[in-house]
C-alpha cells in the first residue's frame, strides 16, 4: 500500500513538472485546433473583390447627397445603425453612376457583399 501511494506521487510530480509543462508537454498544442472561420463572410469578400459587370471590376461608392464617394470606412459610417436596405440602396458602381448595384447584382451575391461590408465597416445594420 505504501509502494502504491509513493509511485502516484513520484508520477503526479513528474507529469505536473514545471519543465514539462514549459515545454509543452502537458498534451495540448496549439497547433492542434482549428480556428472559426465565418464562411457567409468569406463568400461576401469574394463576391466583393471579384464582382463584375460587362467584365470590368466593380469600384464602390456611395450615394452622399447628389455626389458619389468612393466606399471606405469615412463613408459607410453615416449608415452605422442604419437599416440594410438604406445602405444597400446608396451603393452605385463609380463608373456608371446610374447603376445602383443592388440592381445590378443577384440577391444572394448582394446578402453575402452586404454581411461583408457590414462586418468589415463595423456598421451594426439592422434589418428591415
Amino acid at each position: 500500500m505504501k509502494q502504491k501511494i509513493l509511485y502516484a506521487l513520484a508520477v503526479s510530480s513528474f507529469i505536473f513538472s514545471p519543465v514539462i509543462l514549459a515545454s509543452g508537454g502537458g498534451g495540448f498544442s496549439s497547433g492542434s485546433y482549428a480556428k472559426k472561420v465565418d464562411q457567409y463572410y468569406e463568400l461576401g469578400k469574394t463576391y466583393y473583390q471579384s464582382s463584375t459587370i460587362n467584365g470590368s471590376p466593380i469600384e464602390y461608392c456611395v450615394k452622399d447627397s447628389d455626389d458619389l464617394k468612393k466606399l471606405s470606412r469615412r463613408t459607410a459610417k453615416q449608415f452605422k445603425s442604419k437599416p440594410a436596405s438604406e445602405f444597400a440602396n446608396s451603393l452605385y458602381s463609380c463608373d456608371d453612376p446610374s447603376l445602383k448595384l443592388a440592381d445590378a447584382l443577384g440577391r444572394d451575391q448582394g446578402d453575402a457583399i452586404l454581411y461583408y461590408l457590414n462586418k468589415r465597416y463595423k456598421l451594426s445594420l439592422r434589418n428591415g
